[in-house]
């Protein structure tokens, strides 16, 4: 009987040691395989940050090529309203008769004024040396009704003054509207 207890015990010790090595080995397999998880995790977490940045800067450059877009857009509109004032002056000075065949004007502008909505006053007066100033006036009128940039010619007064010659001298102010379309 003794001989039979002591081979439960060695059995017995036996189970136990197997036990514990299976213990022992699986929590080496279970640390191991949390170990590889926890790495992929990781991992996983790390991909995730990296595509969360890149979809912040697309978001980042999207937004900024939006407001080069917006940008583009508003300068378009103001370059399409923009009134050259150039061209506006220039097409007047070409408009204004002249005498015979001379590059000498009949009028002489002193100041222009205008705003955006196509309105103009053109101030100005007669040379010294005409010898029919009104007709010069008529002739101004009569080339800027015929001009298409221009419309609306008005000459609301005539002012007659003489020079110290003795020459007649007639300032005026025309008000004048200008189509936008053709300039």
């Amino acid at each position: 009987m003794l001989e039979n207890e002591n081979k439960k015990k060695i059995g017995l010790s036996v189970v136990a040691l197997i036990a514990f090595v299976l213990t022992i080995a699986f929590s080496f397999y279970f640390e191991a395989s949390s170990f590889t998880t926890q790495q992929e995790i990781d991992a996983i977490n790390a991909k995730i940050a990296e595509l969360e940045r890149q979809q912040e800067e697309a978001t980042s450059e999207t937004g900024t090529l939006s407001q080069l877009q917006l940008l583009n857009a508003q300068l378009e509109i103001i370059e399409s309203g923009q009134l050259f004032w150039s061209r506006i002056v220039e097409k007047i000075e070409n408009t204004i008769p002249r005498r015979g065949d001379s590059t000498v004007q009949t009028i002489e502008l002193t100041s222009y004024s205008g705003g955006e909505d196509g309105k103009m006053i053109l101030n100005a007066h007669t040379r010294g040396d005409s010898p029919a100033p009104f007709e010069d006036i008529a002739g101004l009128i009569t080339a800027f009704t015929a001009e298409p940039s221009f419309a609306s010619v008005f000459v609301p007064s005539i002012t007659k003054n003489l020079t110290p010659e003795g020459e007649t001298v007639l300032g005026f102010s025309a008000n004048i509207t200008y189509e936008q379309t053709s300039l």
